[in-house]
């Protein structure tokens, strides 16, 4: 694994050559070609699919020619990147690794090392600054966001559980605060934050959490807290006893 060049494509991208070296590829087409190859892999691609997918407002011939050059751009880095089958390409896994495809394999993990590797892994949103002119790319650009997002979130979710089960609170809280950056309207993530800080002695942190609670769901959701984050919120301001043991989730809250 030690000879593949390493690529981060979630969060700001990121290139790295076989002695982890950063190494420099600024055209946002190659970019956006080496993420959609690394997470669509199930099949190679047409030539004609890839132009159009990322060059379809030039024209085709042009289209075309732009996406020989990205390939080109690619291939300086190692000659063996690409793979061709016919008219049909595909990203050589033997040849590199990104962190895409990466995830989602320790994602499934029930392993919590394997769980804090993901998270360590999700930088960011997948090219997080990048915006594509041809709108069937965007399209799979954010839908394939939203879904590794999901995913990300979900994972927090898995590994605050099993570090809240093994008393591990300070851990979660950080876990919990990490899924709120990717996600800041996750509801379910705000209650167990709420709950922990209180279980901790840190009421006025707690306090101020369900505030971030209103504020990020009004903002993102245009919705509001569901009774069983509101009645945490009520004990505690009162000052009630915060019972110990698992996490409380009622099915009406996100």
């Amino acid at each position: 694994m030690t000879n593949r060049l390493l690529f981060n494509v979630l969060g700001g991208f990121e290139a790295f050559d076989s002695a982890r070296q950063s190494i420099r590829l600024s055209n946002r087409k190659a970019q956006g070609l080496l993420a959609y190859l690394a997470i669509e892999c199930i099949h190679p691609h047409s030539r004609e699919h890839l132009a159009t997918l990322l060059w379809a407002r030039t024209g085709e011939e042009r289209a075309r020619h732009n996406l020989r050059q990205a390939l080109s751009k690619l291939r300086q880095y190692c000659p063996d990147l690409i793979t061709s089958y016919g008219d049909r390409i595909a990203l050589n896994n033997d040849a590199c690794q990104v962190d895409a495809r990466r995830f989602p394999a320790v994602a499934r993990s029930d392993d919590p090392n394997d769980l804090f590797l993901a998270l360590e892994l999700y930088r960011g949103d997948l090219l997080e600054g990048y915006a594509a002119r041809e709108p069937e790319y965007q399209e799979w650009l954010d839908l394939t966001r939203g879904q590794l997002r999901k995913h990300a979130v979900e994972v927090a979710a898995r590994l605050a559980e099993f570090l809240i089960e093994q008393g591990r609170e300070r851990e979660a809280i950080d876990v919990l605060n990490h899924s709120l950056r990717i996600d800041a309207a996750n509801e379910a993530a705000h209650r167990d934050l709420i709950l922990l800080l209180a279980r901790q002695g840190r009421r006025s942190e707690a306090l101020r959490q369900f505030k971030e609670c209103v504020t990020a769901l009004a903002r993102e959701l245009d919705a509001e807290p569901g009774v069983e984050t509101r009645r945490i919120h009520d004990d505690i301001r009162r000052g009630g006893v915060i019972p110990e043991g698992p996490m409380v989730h009622d099915a009406g809250a996100t």
